[in-house]
């Protein structure tokens, strides 16, 4: 149900992905890479993730979210650690369209650019109920539209 993986890399990604595809239980997914390209380019092969997919931890520079992201409609916890991302609005809005995500955990250099806003708009974060944002280089502006992240507890 728990899967802890070090070392992805462009050699071992596609091989990664094709095996995560079959675990049909797992509920916990944390993977882990490091140096310039990280973890870029290393899961865009996974077609569709494992349906019962609660827990995901990404470490690595991402530079953007892979497409499978999105369909993870189960996902409860989300942690991003220095995945420098920089479509700064498309990640959010596609993390603001999963129902059941409620705690969010955006930290050291999750996010990039030489102006970082965030703008959570109406009906986006619908279960959120814990936000943590640290370490976000240049972040300038976090904003809130009525009806936003309605259960939010924690920032």
């Amino acid at each position: 149900r728990k899967l802890g993986l070090m070392g992805i890399n462009k050699r071992n990604g596609q091989e990664l992905c094709s095996t995560i595809g079959r675990l049909s239980s797992l509920e916990s997914l944390s993977l882990q890479s490091h140096g310039e390209t990280g973890l870029s380019g290393c899961l865009d092969g996974l077609s569709s993730p494992p349906e019962n997919l609660q827990s995901l931890k990404l470490i690595g520079n991402l530079v953007k979210l892979p497409e499978w992201i999105k369909g993870l409609k189960n996902l409860v916890k989300l942690r991003l650690w220095r995945s420098m991302i920089s479509e700064h609005d498309v990640a959010i809005q596609v993390l603001g369209s999963l129902p059941n995500l409620a705690t969010l955990r955006l930290l050291d250099y999750s996010f990039v650019g030489e102006e970082v806003s965030f703008s959570f708009c109406w009906e986006a974060f619908p279960s959120l109920k814990v936000l943590e944002l640290d370490w976000i280089g240049n972040l300038r502006s976090v904003g809130f539209e009525d009806g936003a992240a309605p259960k939010l507890e924690l920032l």
